[in-house]
Parts: C-alpha cells; sequence; structure tokens
C-alpha cells in the first residue's frame, strides 16, 4: 500500500481491516501447505495480487477458492488444525444454520455484521470467503443451465439463511423457484446441490465456476490454468494463485483489466452495519471512533455532510431559476444543520415545465435530471435532480426498480399546482391525490409475483384489483387531477411531500424560500433516516476524512485529482 492511499482516517481504518484478513490468509495457507491441499486467489483478490501486489486499495475482502476435492479434504481437516484461539470456520460442519458451501475462516474477537448477518442472528468476525469452484460441462446449453441452477439453489440458500430477498430471486421469481424457496426442506436444496456437484463438478472439464453468488448468472469461466496452482506474492506473503491468473482475469474482466477503475468506481461493495477489530484495532494508527470510517450507519457528521451538499445542489437549482425568470421555493428547512430527508424545491406549474427543459442543459457535469420524460419506468410526480458518483436508495422502492434509473444523492423538484379557495374541495383534490398516488406506488412497484408474495393481505387485495390498469394511465389520472385547477385564479397551491407521501395544500402567501420546521432531535432523525433510507454514499463528495484517497488518484500522473478534474474527465 503506496503513501497516497494512507491520509484520511478512512484510508486507515480500511488498511486496518485489510492486514487483520491477511491473518486469515496466513492460517489457511498454512493449513493447505500443511496437508497438501491446493488453493488460489480468487475474484477481486487474484486481480490486486496482479495489479498491485496486494489488496486493491479500496477492496475491503479476501476470496479465496478451491476445486471440490480440495475443498472436501479442507472442510474436514481445517475445524481440528486451524489455530482455535484465533480463528473460527463457519460452514456446513461447524455451523447447523449454516446454508452455503462458500465457507468463511473468521478471526475471534472480532465482529463484521451486514443487514441479513444480523437478521439470522450471527456474530461473524472478520473473515477470508472460501468458495468451492467447480467443473462444467463443455456443452454451451447444459453449462448454463447448470450454472443459472447453482446460481439460484445458493440464492435460495441465502434466502433461507439470512432472510435476504436476494436479487436473482426476484428477478427469476416463478411458481417453481416460490415452490423451492418457500417449501421444500433445506437440506433437500443443499443435497441437490451437492449431487450437482458430485455429477458434473468434479470431472475435469474445458469450464468452470465458482459458489460466489455476488459473481452472477454467467456461466462459468475457461479452466485452463485455472485448476493448476503456483506460488505468488501477495502483500510480502508467499500464497497459492491460478497458473493462468491472466487468462482467468481477461476473461472475467476483460483484456484491460489492468486498468484502473475510474474514480467514481473505486469503492468498497459491502454495506457493513458492525465494525469492531476487538484487540487488532491496538496494533494499528486508527481513531477511537474508527467504525464510523467503514459502516454505512448514519451518524451525526455524515447527515451534516449530507445537509450541507443537498445545500449546494438547490443552490445549482436556483440559479437556474434566477438566470432564467423563473418562480421557486424551498419547501422545507433548508437552514437546518442536519439532513432530515431529501430537499424539496418547489417551482409553479408554468415554471416547473420550463425548468425541465433547461435544466437538461444548464445542470452541468455532475448533475442528472430526472423525471418520468427521460427516464423510463419512472413514475413519480415529481423530478429529482441527482449527485453523479454518488449513491441514495429509498428503502420504500423495491432495488429492482431503483436500478433502472440513477441512483444518486438527490434533491426533490416538486411542482406546484393550483388547489381551490374552497376549502371542501381542496379537501376533496388533496384526498383524491392521495388515493391514485397510492394505487400508483402500488402497481408501480409490486408488479410481480414475488413482490405480491412478500405483500400483506390488503395490499394483494389492492394488487388484484389494479390487474387490468397499467403504471401510465394511473400516472396519466394522477397528472389530470393534480392540475385541474391551473387555469382557474386560486390562493392555495397543491403539492406532493414526496418522501412523507400524500399531497398537501398550502396559502400562496405562507410559501417562503427557507421554511422552517421544528427541529428533531439528533437521534430521533438518525433512527428515521437510518429505517427510511439504505447506505448512502457520498463518494469524493464525502468530507475529507470519510473519503478514500484512492478516489482521487491519477495513477497516471501519480497525484490526487480534484473535485472539478474528476467531474470534468
Amino acid at each position: 500500500m503506496t503513501e497516497p492511499f494512507l491520509i484520511t482516517n478512512k484510508d486507515k481504518v480500511l488498511r486496518a481491516l485489510q492486514l487483520t484478513q491477511l491473518e486469515g490468509l496466513k492460517e489457511i495457507d498454512r493449513v493447505c501447505r500443511k496437508h497438501g491441499i491446493e488453493y488460489s486467489l480468487d475474484g477481486g483478490t487474484c486481480l490486486g495480487r496482479m495489479r498491485h501486489g496486494g489488496f486493491i486499495p479500496w477492496d475491503d475482502d479476501i476470496d479465496v477458492d478451491m476445486t471440490p476435492d480440495n475443498y472436501d479434504k479442507f472442510m474436514e481437516i481445517a475445524p481440528k488444525e486451524i489455530d482455535s484461539d484465533r480463528f473460527f470456520l463457519r460452514c456446513k460442519k461447524t455451523d447447523p444454520n449454516h446454508y452455503r458451501s462458500a465457507a468463511k475462516l473468521e478471526i475471534k474477537g472480532t465482529v463484521m455484521e451486514f443487514g441479513g448477518w444480523r437478521n439470522a442472528k450471527i456474530k461473524a468476525g472478520v473473515f477470508v470467503d472460501i468458495f468451492r469452484t467447480c467443473y462444467l460441462p463443455d456443452d454451451k446449453e447444459l453449462r448454463e443451465n447448470i450454472t443459472h441452477k447453482l446460481f439460484m439453489i445458493h440464492a435460495v440458500e441465502n434466502h433461507r439463511m439470512l432472510g435476504a430477498n436476494t436479487r436473482a430471486l426476484r428477478d427469476n421469481y416463478n411458481l417453481f423457484w416460490w415452490i423451492v424457496s418457500e417449501l421444500i426442506p433445506i437440506k433437500w436444496i443443499m443435497k441437490w446441490e451437492d449431487r450437482i456437484i458430485d455429477k458434473y463438478g468434479r470431472t475435469k472439464s474445458s469450464w468452470m465456476v465458482d459458489d460466489a453468488i455476488a459473481n452472477g448468472d454467467y456461466g462459468g469461466y475457461p479452466a485452463e490454468g485455472s485448476d493448476e496452482f503456483v506460488d505468488a506474492d501477495f502483500e510480502g506473503i508467499t500464497v497459492r494463485d491460478k497458473k493462468n491468473a491472466d487468462g482467468f482475469l481477461s476473461y472475467q474482466y476483460g483484456g484491460d483489466y489492468n486498468e484502473w477503475l475510474p474514480p467514481a468506481k473505486r469503492l468498497s461493495h459491502h454495506k457493513w452495519l458492525t465494525f469492531d477489530l476487538g484487540p487488532y484495532a491496538e496494533k494499528f494508527d486508527i481513531p477511537a471512533n474508527y467504525e464510523d470510517y467503514i459502516t454505512v450507519k448514519y451518524n451525526e457528521d455524515k447527515l451534516k455532510q449530507m445537509q450541507r451538499v443537498s445545500l449546494v445542489m438547490a443552490e445549482r437549482v436556483a440559479e437556474i431559476c434566477r438566470d432564467n425568470g423563473l418562480e421557486y421555493f424551498v419547501l422545507n428547512d433548508c437552514a437546518a444543520e442536519i439532513w432530515a430527508g431529501p430537499l424539496l424545491v418547489g417551482i409553479p406549474r408554468k415554471d416547473y415545465e420550463q425548468f425541465l427543459s433547461k435544466a437538461e442543459t444548464q445542470l452541468g457535469k455532475g448533475y442528472v435530471l430526472q423525471h418520468h420524460g427521460n427516464t423510463g419506468n419512472y413514475y413519480y410526480s415529481h423530478a429529482k435532480v441527482r449527485l453523479d458518483y454518488t449513491e441514495l436508495r429509498d428503502s420504500r422502492i423495491p432495488e429492482e426498480i431503483d436500478n433502472c434509473f440513477h441512483s444518486g444523492f438527490y434533491i426533490d423538484i416538486v411542482p406546484l399546482d393550483n388547489a381551490p379557495n374552497d376549502k371542501n374541495l381542496r379537501e376533496q383534490q388533496a384526498r383524491l391525490a392521495d388515493r391514485i398516488d397510492n394505487k400508483l406506488i402500488i402497481k408501480w412497484t409490486r408488479n410481480n409475483l414475488f413482490r405480491f408474495r412478500k405483500s400483506k393481505f390488503k395490499t394483494k387485495i389492492k394488487i388484484l384489483l389494479l390487474v387490468c390498469k397499467t403504471a401510465e394511465g394511473i400516472y396519466n389520472r394522477l397528472n389530470r387531477e393534480i392540475q385541474k385547477y391551473n387555469n382557474e385564479n386560486t390562493e392555495y397551491y397543491l403539492y406532493s411531500k414526496c418522501e412523507s407521501r400524500g399531497f398537501v395544500t398550502v396559502p400562496k402567501t405562507s410559501i417562503s424560500k427557507g421554511q422552517k420546521h421544528e427541529a428533531d432531535d439528533i437521534e430521533s432523525v438518525i433512527h428515521k433516516v437510518s429505517k427510511r433510507y439504505a447506505a448512502c454514499f457520498l463518494n469524493y463528495y464525502d468530507s475529507k476524512e470519510y473519503q478514500l484517497s484512492v478516489i482521487r488518484y491519477d495513477e497516471k500522473a501519480n497525484r490526487l485529482m480534484t473535485n472539478e478534474e474528476i467531474i470534468n474527465a
């Protein structure tokens, strides 16, 4: 690890994690060499060895793999051979609730949790992943059929073990996989996997696959040189790796795998909720609150930075409005110190449409405008301005929908429509808009078998009643309702509260820039934000100590780049 990558607190904490994980790799290597068991580095760990001589500077785990015979031998010997004072091998043999063939060598005295493990009440330590590779048939159609079947079995195993509704299940959910995932005993599913391995995976062929579910349903990789092993240097220690690591990496990542990823993609991919290095923390120069720098939990510092970034984004929107003579209002508290949800910028309907057309070209690099007119499968009644190279996911929107469009950190741009002066008509309009919007959200986000299966009874009834409706049709009806009075001269506005859900009406005279609301205490805000929003990655828009220096590093010029250089690259 070179000096440019050990500047910020996040750099130092990630490096401390990597060096702790290295202790696990050393132990695997010791046991394997002693008993003649072959293994190799896998995935990003193999890539890091070839490209960096060790860890990829932004990586946060170690992966190794073993062929079935080596894997079986290791699982038989390792529970008795490893240093049990320091390590625990979590596998089917040592943990009756572990439903995956992929095992983990965990370091005792440490803790690393993500949501699924917490749901399953697993107290997992800092770990090294141990994957089982197997051979595949040379026939392409049969090979793809086998890899898909194994992939889905692993998804079901994860579902049973962690309560995780993986993307694999959501995307492939049908009657057959519903029966498998919900009704078939897990022991039968695990035996099914082992029978597939015994039938195909132990006979040498030209293709292989490992059981890392994150690698996806891709049909495997060429076996040439991936089932032969050589000594290699990794972080100054000698380990085993694939003889043809170049061929493996070229197939998995492309022939240009030695080229660094763009700065925006140099991110650790796990979303840890708890991180504790235990006694290993004393070895490294890291801050006492080191957990804050590697977990995705929200804290006061992070929410303050998110609010600062929101205000910069809102000011860019305001500049476009001022430059084009458009009226705008901030509909929630822009003076608050911490972020309690996306800022809402309201623009009267007559100016809202102009803003959408102007902002397409005037927002500039680093920003992304989203609305129904320019984004497929987008059925919000308002627009969003998102920050490129960042991520913020709304937990109420299914991931398979969120993945259809940019998921960066955002502020909401809300059209302000006229509401009637008559109180009863005004309340009637807001209630009807709420009902239509609720139908739209259900149709949009629950329109598949998997979501139907997981919905509550009342929601299932609503889904069935909307079978003959389309999301586009409901969206158009909503827009007709909320714009019904725009040709009248009224004293009230109607607008969507967006993240808070529902439509409200307010006197036009009461809307002013920077409306203030009574602030909740910090703990309450953190709780609400954590419940509503999945991990927020601000990337290099984060405050300095929470950044990885590597996301600013220009490997060709051997220096750190500025925000402006990265955005304009």
